[in-house]
């Protein structure tokens, strides 16, 4: 598995870029952030993303003047991160769009539930 760190310094990142309603928030270019900006901006959240001297800068979908992508609650504690199994996610997490650090990388719910594989909980998201 990769080191869900970083995953989640890039979703706090994002967050307070959110929090504050900034047009363009600026994310370092690593494999790991580029992995989950791919994956956020598959799901709708992103109009423009970037790339300009080892940075990322993405441009978040707004709404009524309110972001898309509202709440990114942190589910990783990092002293004792959250291991779940195929069967806990299949039963516990039914209505949560979550992200999950895996072997094949980060993955939402519904793909960990198609690949029938577990992992580490990163975050949950409105």
């Amino acid at each position: 598995m990769s080191s869900p760190k970083i995953f989640i310094n890039a979703l706090n990142i994002l967050k307070v870029g959110l929090l504050n309603r900034s047009t363009c928030i600026v994310l370092p270019n690593t494999r790991k952030t580029w992995e989950l900006v791919i994956l956020l901006n598959d799901l709708g959240y992103f109009v423009k993303i970037s790339c300009f001297n080892n940075f990322l800068h993405i441009s978040p979908k707004y709404f009524q003047n309110k972001p898309v992508l509202q709440n990114i609650e942190i589910l990783f504690c990092g002293s004792r991160p959250r291991c779940v199994t195929f069967l806990k996610l299949r039963r516990h997490y039914k209505s949560k769009l979550l992200l999950v650090s895996t072997s094949s990388g980060i993955l939402t719910r519904s793909s960990c539930l198609k690949k029938r594989i577990g992992g580490i909980l990163l975050a949950s998201l409105n």
